[in-house]
């Protein structure tokens, strides 16, 4: 019986120094384990703001992007406008440049013909 009195004594003394450990063991590590913890929280509040400010530049990209895009499509058809223009006035000086040698060949023509009259009718006025 004194065995079994010691046992369950020192049982319960075992268990106390346990508990006892266990309290000072968690006392002690308790500033660090909230400081770590605060630390976490403050990543996970760092990482929540980068995020946001990632997502906003983003929608700042994709707006500059479709501006960016919208100004090209207007520049490339003011381009073409003015392409189909040079085109129009490059087709219509070579026709201007025809017609003006083809009057060069008939204004040599009646000069020719008028110096021809000049000297059949001697007439210095022709």
């Amino acid at each position: 019986f004194k065995s079994l009195k010691s046992l369950t004594m020192s049982s319960q003394s075992s268990s106390q120094k346990r508990q006892e450990f266990s309290n000072a063991l968690f006392s002690t590590l308790a500033p660090a384990i909230k400081q770590c913890d605060d630390v976490v929280r403050g990543v996970f509040q760092s990482q929540n703001k980068v995020l946001t400010e990632i997502s906003n530049l983003e929608q700042v990209l994709i707006q500059w992007k479709t501006q960016h895009q919208e100004q090209k499509l207007e520049q490339n058809d003011k381009q073409k406008t003015v392409q189909q223009y040079v085109k129009k006035l490059e087709h219509v000086r070579v026709k201007v440049d025809n017609t003006s040698f083809k009057l060069n060949v008939i204004n040599k023509r009646l000069n020719d013909i008028r110096e021809l009259i000049r000297k059949k009718t001697g007439n210095e006025t022709l």
